[in-house]
C-alpha cells in the first residue's frame, strides 16, 4: 500500500487514490477476520473488498507509471 502511495503522489494523483485498499487493510485487522472467527458470508465480503482494492491500486499505479 505504501509503493501505491506513493506512485500515486509522485504522479499527482488525489490524496485519497488508495482509499479502497486502506479501507480494506483496515478491516482485515478487526478481530473476528484475524481469529477466524467471522461468519462465511462475511469472509466472502472481505476477500471481495480486498481484492478490489488491490486491483484498483494496481490500476491506479499502471497508470501512473505508463
Amino acid at each position: 500500500m505504501n509503493a501505491a502511495k506513493q506512485i500515486t503522489a509522485l504522479a499527482g494523483f488525489p490524496q485519497n487514490t488508495t482509499f479502497n485498499l486502506a479501507s480494506a487493510l483496515g478491516l482485515m485487522q478487526h478481530h473476528e477476520i484475524i481469529t477466524g472467527t467471522e461468519i462465511q458470508s462475511v469472509e466472502r465480503d472481505q476477500h471481495r473488498m480486498l481484492y478490489a482494492g488491490i486491483a484498483d491500486s494496481v490500476n491506479q499505479i499502471s497508470e501512473a507509471l505508463s
